[in-house]
């Protein structure tokens, strides 16, 4: 049965009315049952935080209030935000208030609550005078909205502060090149200053070794700035102990916490607080601070994440004891570590050394300072790179080396572990094997002599003899008498060395085996009656290698091109891994009996216009690609490139009916290519806008190729004054930073701009709006009656705000606020 409204009216403000029955009355009742309910001193503290969204007042007034502040002295944090924002423009909010209300999540109400003026812990001192700008720390969202107003000049200084220290790269790196654009008499200099000296480059992008001298005032001073400014700080070792404890807190931003954790200059306790927190890594950066003492290292050596365990083994003041534990660690990745650590004790070395996973004992036969024992049982280990690892640590003696070399030619490659009795590693070393190493030193040092070589020559080791036949100082004699050696790779290098007598290399062109004959047209001033007798040798390697040569004259190049049958050896015709001088009429010709050839022809550095005019056409939409990326690719190594003409770039992206998904990728290719014209981005850009025009739901793909325009310093001026009016911001954006745009159109974007930021939903956006002296009075006043504390502070900067609208905010509780509006209202109505 429902109460008459008066009844229920009554009952809601009965102080004896059940709490259940309370929760009902609020739920289905109207405002005025609502507003008894949040006075009620039996209701719920649940019920009162619900309420406290539309009846903050009643909720003040509640006789209990009292009680329960002294029972969770954390509920006013519970609050909705809403309310606690009409609570702080109170002149006398309650006390037990503000304490709790200065670490709240929010950094508006946290600011808020700071800035009150019945708060000890205001940090705005009252005087906007005397500060060269208020820093609160905020962190600005507006996304490329707010970067478009920032550019374009429109936000005030003490916003532009909070854009200079934020955490969006792009809207710090618009920030700072306004404040440099200002110069050294700017507001801002001092501060970007700061922010450099204490580890950003000039670009905001990106964070090095700050200042060694910097005075810990002003590091205390970054600590309260915005979160870019707070993570600098949290880096600096210099920073004051009370900053970092205050960065560590339980509000801080992730990466601030992080930094802080990794500081030498934090104190025991914040380390061992971050030590406990859920988040595996913040932990790890504690477990990478040098100065976590001993026993929270052997803390965090049991942690169930294994990246924490990692940094506690990586940790230069990790113990003997902590190491040991860690050294039996079920994860592989921890155990390397260990060893890899200098301080690893010996014994715990001859544990590692029989680990089970083959990275661990990898890492310990590159370890610099390591037992000679454990090397050398590491060199019969089963892991042949374990082994190889072991012969090169310095530590290792130096006739290892030779007895390596007998190794590797008697153990097959993947063989079984070497093991019991003598083994070739163990042999003492032969008197061949002594000359071997000695002829190799004098290889290596460039210094053996013609005797040497033709000793060498004598050498059973093939491998010694082919070097003798590649070295320069090997005369006519020697490799003729190296031309007719048993080994094929000593009569290769012969036949391709170019001081090989003629007669020599002629008679190996003859050889029986395939890599001989193929290694004759390596060397200039061969005969083309050889070269073509090669070109129709059976060996597919032999064709293949007369097609790679340089020196093959193009009568064979295209011959071959006409009748060779071997795809392999028609592809190498083209040139693409060398890029080699190809006559065009043997491009042509592969392609027409090819048609795979116009894949390998995409990565040549040298195409003539007409090889391209037949190319394009051949070529899918990942080939054009692939063409494009490579022409750049090559240039940008300071290799010889010819430029693709314009008209042939504009075919490039003309595809078929059922390729034209692809067309944009080509599109923003042609744009990134190194020579691409002005002609050419404008019909680039005419062709998207054309589509989008068509179809609303490309507009957003389209973007891409448009932005990449607007940004391009070859872009045309009229083309980049129509891309401003882009309803895309990143194109808009682009555009207003390109040096190309004409000023007129920038100075007709300000109005809409300003216009679109007072009626948009982001905070920073009206912030900008409401502190520019063209924004109207309805706004301003609405704003300063019923705005947030940063809006009405905007408003008190603005000086078209009215007098009557100052003099209401010189009474505002917010210190920031009341300051900026009588400093406002002195400096344009000193009468009064």
């Amino acid at each position: 049965m429902t109460l008459p409204q008066g009844s229920q009216l009554e009952e809601a403000a009965d102080p004896s009315t059940p709490p259940m029955r309370l929760h009902e009355l609020a739920r289905n009742g109207g405002a005025r049952e609502k507003r008894a309910v949040a006075a009620n001193p039996n209701a719920s503290n649940e019920l009162l935080v619900w309420l406290a969204r539309w009846h903050w007042e009643a909720v003040l007034k509640n006789p209990v209030l009292p009680l329960l502040l002294m029972e969770d002295p954390n509920f006013p944090a519970k609050l909705p935000v809403i309310a606690l924002r009409e609570i702080l423009k109170l002149e006398e909010p309650p006390r037990e208030f503000l304490v709790p209300l200065q670490r709240h999540p929010n950094e508006e109400i946290r600011e808020a609550a700071r800035l009150h003026r019945t708060s000890r812990s205001t940090r705005y001192n009252g005087n906007a005078a005397a500060e060269e700008t208020p820093s609160f720390g905020l962190q600005l969202r507006g996304g490329a909205a707010l970067a478009e107003v920032v550019t374009l000049g429109l936000a005030p200084t003490w916003l532009l502060l909070s854009a200079l220290e934020s955490s969006e790269i792009g809207l710090r790196m618009r920030a700072a090149k306004c404040v440099q654009e200002q110069g050294e008499g700017g507001p801002l200099h001092g501060r970007l200053q700061l922010l450099m000296d204490a580890g950003a480059d000039a670009q905001l992008r990106f964070l090095g070794k700050g200042r060694r001298d910097m005075e810990p005032e002003s590091l205390s001073q970054l600590a309260e700035g915005g979160p870019f400014a707070r993570r600098l700080a949290a880096r600096h070792a210099r920073t004051p102990a009370e900053s970092l404890m205050k960065l560590a807190g339980v509000h801080g931003e992730f990466m601030v916490r992080c930094c802080a954790a990794k500081n030498p200059s934090t104190p025991v306790p914040t380390l061992m607080s971050l030590a406990g927190n859920h988040d595996w890594r913040i932990r790890q950066a504690v477990a990478k601070n040098r100065q976590s003492p001993h026993s929270l290292l052997e803390q965090l050596a049991t942690d169930p994440a294994k990246e924490v365990r990692a940094a506690v083994a990586a940790n230069p003041s990790a113990n003997a004891s902590t190491l040991s534990r860690l050294a039996v660690d079920v994860e592989p990745e921890v155990r390397v570590t260990v060893a890899r650590h200098p301080s690893t004790e010996e014994s715990i070395l001859h544990l590692l050394k029989k680990d089970a996973d083959d990275e661990v004992r990898r890492t310990l036969a590159k370890r610099r300072s390591v037992p000679v024992d454990i090397l050398r049982e590491l060199m019969r280990d089963g892991d042949s790179y374990v082994r190889m690892l072991a012969v090169r640590n310095r530590a290792m003696p130096g006739d290892v080396d030779v007895r390596m070399h007998r190794h590797f030619q008697q153990t097959p490659i993947g063989g079984t572990p070497i093991g019991g009795g003598a083994t070739p590693l163990d042999a003492p070393t032969t008197a061949q094997e002594q000359d071997w190493k000695r002829l190799m030193d004098l290889f290596q040092r460039r210094e053996i002599t013609l005797a040497d070589l033709h000793e060498a020559a004598l050498h059973p080791d093939p491998l010694l003899r082919a070097r003798v036949a590649s070295y320069d100082l090997a005369d006519a004699d020697l490799l003729a008498r190296l031309g007719e050696d048993a080994s094929e790779a000593v009569r290769s290098t012969v036949a391709a060395n170019v001081k090989a007598p003629l007669a020599t290399r002629l008679a190996l062109a003859e050889d029986s085996h395939p890599q001989v004959r193929g290694s004759v047209v390596a060397a200039p001033e061969v005969p083309e009656g050889v070269v073509a007798q090669l070109s129709r040798d059976a060996d597919e390697n032999v064709r293949w290698r007369v097609a790679y040569s340089r020196h093959t004259p193009s009568s064979v190049l295209l011959r071959m091109a006409t009748e060779e049958s071997s795809t392999r050896v028609l592809e190498t015709l083209c040139g693409c891994f060398d890029n080699r001088p190809v006559p065009n009429e043997v491009l042509l010709r592969v392609m027409e009996r090819l048609p795979a050839a116009v894949k390998k022809l995409v990565y040549r550095d040298v195409l003539t216009v007409p090889v391209l005019e037949a190319l394009i056409p051949r070529l899918d939409p990942h080939d054009r690609k692939s063409l494009l990326y490579h022409q750049s690719y090559a240039r940008q190594n300071g290799r010889e490139v010819r430029a693709i003409p314009p008209h042939l770039l504009l075919r490039l992206c003309d595809l078929p009916v059922d390729q034209k998904w692809f067309a944009r990728e080509i599109r923003l290719q042609v744009v990134a290519y190194w020579a691409v014209t002005p002609r050419v981005l404008e019909s680039v850009a005419r062709a998207e806008l054309d589509q989008t025009r068509v179809s609303k739901q490309r507009r957003a793909a389209a973007s891409g190729v448009l932005t990449a325009v607007a940004r391009h310093p070859l872009a045309p001026s009229h083309l980049l004054a129509e891309l401003l009016w882009h309803s895309c911001h990143d194109v808009r954006l682009a555009a207003l930073e390109n040096p190309n745009t004409p000023v007129e159109a920038r100075r007709s974007r300000m109005g809409p701009v300003l216009q679109s930021a007072g009626a948009g939903s982001a905070v920073s956006l009206r912030l900008c709006a409401l502190s520019h002296p063209d924004t109207t009075q309805d706004m301003l006043r609405k704003a300063a009656f019923h705005g947030r504390w940063m809006e009405r502070f905007a408003v008190a900067h603005n000086p078209s705000t009215s007098r009557q609208v100052l003099a209401y905010l010189r009474e505002d509780a917010n210190t920031a606020v009341a300051s900026a509006a009588r400093e406002q209202f002195t400096l344009r109505f000193p009468e009064s």
